[in-house]
């Protein structure tokens, strides 16, 4: 690859309303946490360039709103992205439970998607917690996909998995033989803030159980 391109990674980020998808946008660019971030009403998107090892890479999260009128529009965008992010408030066991629709939304329309990740938002609000470790691990578990708790206030295990959300992207590419769409520096679709590295080689083993 020319050192003038980037390879562009994009995730679709699907939660229920108040899981902190806005929060987890907004922070991934830098942005500082707020409490009262409004719930989305259309369609939100950032780039992050993030480092790994020697190469820079760029990854596109979009958000869209959890109801049922943006379901048509979201499936317009399936096809352009690599990966899911299924994303659920610990304290909030309903939206939970409601990954499983999601999920099968997803796959409908996008049976290709190389990296599927399950997060669990707001471990800073332990004491309050609905969906318990073990109950997410065996869903997780059950499909197959990795499994992260994470603050988004707090940036507990967020930039790992940010990266994680790369790295895994990338190595199922390269095994399936896929090739990623990639992106200039000047892009302007592609400004945006350059996270530091993030060494993975001492989390490897924990991928499945990351919180």
């Amino acid at each position: 690859m020319s050192q003038n391109q980037y390879q562009f990674v994009e995730f679709l980020v699907f939660g229920q309303p108040f899981t902190g998808k806005t929060s987890l946008l907004k922070s991934a660019i830098g942005e500082k946490f707020k409490e009262n971030y409004q719930s989305n009403i259309g369609i939100e998107q950032i780039v992050k360039q993030i480092k790994i090892g020697d190469e820079i890479l760029k990854l596109r999260l979009w958000e869209f709103p959890g109801f049922q009128n943006f379901k048509q529009i979201a499936r317009m965008y399936y096809k352009r992205t690599q990966g899911l992010i299924l994303l659920y408030d610990i304290t909030d066991h309903e939206s939970f439970d409601n990954l499983e629709n999601h999920l099968e939304e997803a796959l409908q329309h996008h049976d290709s998607l190389l990296s599927i990740i399950l997060i669990g938002n707001k471990v800073d609000l332990d004491s309050k917690r609905q969906v318990s470790i073990e109950e997410a691990e065996d869903f997780a578990s059950k499909k197959g996909f990795p499994f992260f708790e994470i603050s988004v206030k707090t940036n507990h295990n967020f930039d790992l998995v940010l990266e994680y959300c790369l790295r895994d992207v990338l190595e199922k590419a390269k095994i399936k033989g896929i090739e990623l769409k990639k992106t200039h520096p000047n892009n302007q679709e592609s400004e945006s803030q350059t996270s530091n590295s993030v060494s993975l080689n001492q989390q490897k083993e924990n991928w499945f159980k990351c919180y």
